[in-house]
């Protein structure tokens, strides 16, 4: 059976003392992002028309990345400097074996990469627009392949293996008599252009192919894959489980109380019948907190929708909302709060209906209102005769 690889992660992290788990779609952007690797490795330099690279993916990985020039910026990543940089962080975020929560940063990091690269499309950086000077082949001599490197010159961008170019290269190898010179590739004619901006060379594929001006050879560049995880990143989905611990901090429990209804009902519930013998011990009184709380986290739990008054005062009372975490914020759409109450916070919200006390500092509590039956008397059963028998007479042996 073929394991299904959906690319759909779960990334489990702690953020304030509470569980996030944050759910990741990154199925259509994995599969762009391997076809672009496999793309890129698959054409080697001679291809390429460049000396000393093994392929279109190292290319990549060697060529400069201009520095954003942000003094009041206070992000703490590591610049950049190549296209590797940009290779590492795709790679880190798209990794399905990955489990660390993607927050704010991650997402001012995407940002400022895709912003470095259009800044470098708009420079002399753009790999289409970098000049080439090629021979003109009309004022080169046909028998010294000598020419004016000044004047006998045509500009273009993008790639120098222009049809002049493969042709002064296959004249200088006869000229010389040296097959070092000579050129066995055709040159590709969209890689060049005497024009700026029109030229598609495999380096300007592998960046800036896209939607609305595709290569040959690469459909889906760094730049289309770089936003649609930006998009997946922003779609995420959210759940947190928040702690609710008996920790000292006054007023907590009388806060949870009062803020979330669901949470107060179902304690008033449970206390208000000294005779239910599913929450009161009946030989002790003792509120049984300890089943309590194994049923609110095996059978039964509190869900609280994220943007309801209760949602928004579980943010407020327990460090969730956008002013406290900051930076620290998951990225995605909180789609519920678990409420996951330990055994001591069981016991200070059954004190918060006023019918349980403590019968020590850290041991059980009892219901006020529980009363234990007298259990009635039994008499002794005698024989038909209306005496009792000794257990030496019934042991008697005539």
């Amino acid at each position: 059976m073929v394991k299904k690889d959906t690319r759909k992660n779960q990334r489990v992290g702690k953020i304030n003392g509470h569980t996030i788990t944050q759910t990741l779609d990154f199925s259509d952007v994995t599969k762009d992002y391997k076809k672009w690797k496999e793309d890129c490795k698959s054409m080697t330099g001679p291809e390429m028309g460049v000396k000393n690279i093994g392929n279109l993916l190292q290319a990549v990985k060697n060529h400069g990345v201009p520095e954003m020039q942000r003094p009041e910026s206070s992000l703490t990543f590591k610049p950049m400097e190549n296209g590797k940089d940009i290779i590492n962080f795709l790679d880190k975020q798209l990794d399905p074996n990955t489990s660390e929560i993607v927050d704010a940063e991650v997402d001012m990091e995407l940002t400022d990469i895709l912003e470095r690269l259009e800044q470098m499309e708009k420079s002399g950086a753009n790999p289409r627009n970098i000049v080439f000077n090629v021979p003109d082949m009309d004022a080169v001599d046909p028998d010294t392949a000598v020419y004016d490197e000044e004047e006998d010159v045509t500009t273009v961008y993008g790639h120098y293996r222009t049809e002049d170019y493969v042709e002064y290269r296959n004249l200088k190898a006869r000229v010389k008599d040296n097959d070092k010179y000579r050129e066995t590739i055709s040159p590709n004619k969209t890689y060049y252009s005497t024009e700026k901006n029109q030229a598609k060379p495999p380096l300007w594929q592998a960046f800036y192919s896209g939607d609305d001006e595709t290569g040959d050879d690469i459909k889906k560049g760094l730049v289309v894959i770089l936003k649609s995880t930006k998009k997946k990143l922003d779609d995420g989905e959210l759940s947190v489980e928040v702690t609710l611990r008996g920790i000292p901090r006054g007023g907590l429990a009388n806060d949870i109380m009062n803020s979330l209804p669901q949470v107060k009902d179902f304690f008033n519930d449970a206390v208000s019948n000294p005779k239910n013998a599913e929450f009161v011990n009946q030989k002790t009184g003792n509120f049984r907190d300890d089943y309590v709380q194994r049923l609110l986290q095996n059978k039964f739990s509190f869900i609280v929708q994220p943007k309801s008054i209760e949602g928004k005062a579980v943010e407020r009372l327990f460090g969730l909302d956008e002013e406290s975490l900051d930076e620290e914020a998951p990225l995605g759409d909180v789609k519920g709060y678990t409420l996951n109450i330990t055994r001591t916070m069981v016991k200070n919200l059954a004190m918060e209906t006023g019918k349980c006390r403590r019968r020590s500092a850290k041991g059980p509590i009892y219901l006020t209102e529980f009363t234990q039956e007298t259990p009635k008397k039994t008499t002794k059963k005698t024989d038909k005769k209306g005496f009792k028998k000794s257990w030496n007479e019934i042991l008697k042996v005539n």
